[in-house]
């Protein structure tokens, strides 16, 4: 849940290790696919709000993992969903600034809409 480039060390291209394993779940690696798969393909919210995902990206980071089935890349939107949700409320968690809470909100929103619109997108993009 938390294998995104601020936790990775590179070495030139290659990542050379990963730091902060506090919200692995080895309990569902399709899960674990769609959290990281979501960091690696998402926009900065703060730079363009309005393309909160990038097709091209998230095609990228499956093929590196060479691809999914059918059913796993099915599954992947709704998992994609779920990390969305799970992300914000982390950043939300112990946040008393309402700004900050409605931003992050928002910011959700527009991802979740994103996600929803593109999900026969998401999953030809996934298969093998």
């Amino acid at each position: 849940g938390d294998f995104h480039p601020g936790n990775l060390v590179f070495a030139g291209t290659t990542v050379a290790a990963v730091l902060d394993w506090e919200a692995v779940r080895e309990d569902v690696p399709l899960a674990e696919f769609a959290s990281a798969a979501l960091q690696f393909s998402r926009e900065d919210p703060r730079r363009t709000p309005e393309a909160p995902l990038r097709i091209g990206l998230l095609a990228a980071f499956a093929e590196g993992h060479g691809g999914l089935d059918r059913g796993a890349a099915e599954a992947v939107p709704s998992l994609l969903l779920e990390a969305a949700v799970a992300e914000s409320a982390f950043v939300l968690e112990g946040s008393p600034d309402p700004a900050r809470a409605e931003a992050q909100l928002a910011t959700t929103e527009r991802l979740a809409s994103a996600i929803r619109n593109a999900g026969s997108a998401i999953t030809s993009c996934l298969r093998r």
